[in-house]
Order: structure tokens, then C-alpha cells, then sequence
């Protein structure tokens, strides 16, 4: 990221110089004193803001990898409650056809007798 940081000497309106593009002049050494003043405390509180995004775009990226691994591991638990379905489904309707089988050799074992 690049340097986003305001210092005091960028943010000095008044220097007590010569006017040029960016200065005041000398009658208006009250104000710019004033402005450089607000201007050094508007500076700390963008600076401050720059931190606070910088640590939430970084909280943000570590929130963004877990949620990643969660949806992974969803998908793989998805995947594996699907297959205990499917094998359980599969049991039992193994178990129902044994208990059917069964049943036809009890039939016919009572018709032979």
C-alpha cells in the first residue's frame, strides 16, 4: 500500500515565507497559524483512519480464508453424510430383501412339511 500518511510539514498552509501557489500570506499569519493547527489535527485523524482500515482490510481477508475452510469443510461433511445415506439405504434395503428371502424358505419349509 502506498504512503497515505499526512504529515505536518504537508499539511502547512503558513510558513511565515512569501505567498506562493500553495501559501498564505504574511497579514494572514493568524489564520494560517490556525489553519496549520486544524490542518495538523485533521492530519492525525486521516492517519488514524488509514490504520483502522489497513487492520479491518486484514481482519477482513483472515475472515474471508476461515469462512473458505468452513465451506470446505462443509462440503466434505455434505459429502460424507450423503454417502451414510446412500450405504443406509442400500442396508436397508439389503435387510429387506434377506427378510424377504427368509420368509419364502419359511414358506415353503411349512408347505413341504
Amino acid at each position: 500500500m502506498s504512503d497515505y500518511r499526512l504529515t505536518n510539514e504537508k499539511m502547512k498552509t503558513y510558513d511565515g515565507e512569501a505567498p506562493t501557489l500553495f501559501k498564505t500570506g504574511a497579514k494572514l499569519a493568524e489564520i494560517g497559524e490556525k489553519q496549520n493547527i486544524a490542518n495538523e489535527s485533521l492530519a492525525a485523524n486521516v492517519n488514524s483512519l488509514i490504520k483502522r482500515v489497513c487492520a479491518l482490510e486484514e481482519q477482513h481477508l483472515q475472515t474471508v480464508e476461515i469462512m473458505k475452510k468452513i465451506a470446505n469443510e462443509l462440503n466434505s461433511f455434505k459429502k460424507e453424510l450423503d454417502r451414510l445415506r446412500l450405504s443406509d439405504k442400500l442396508n436397508t434395503n439389503a435387510v429387506e430383501r434377506l427378510d424377504r428371502a427368509v420368509k419364502m424358505l419359511q414358506e415353503i419349509n411349512s408347505e413341504n412339511q
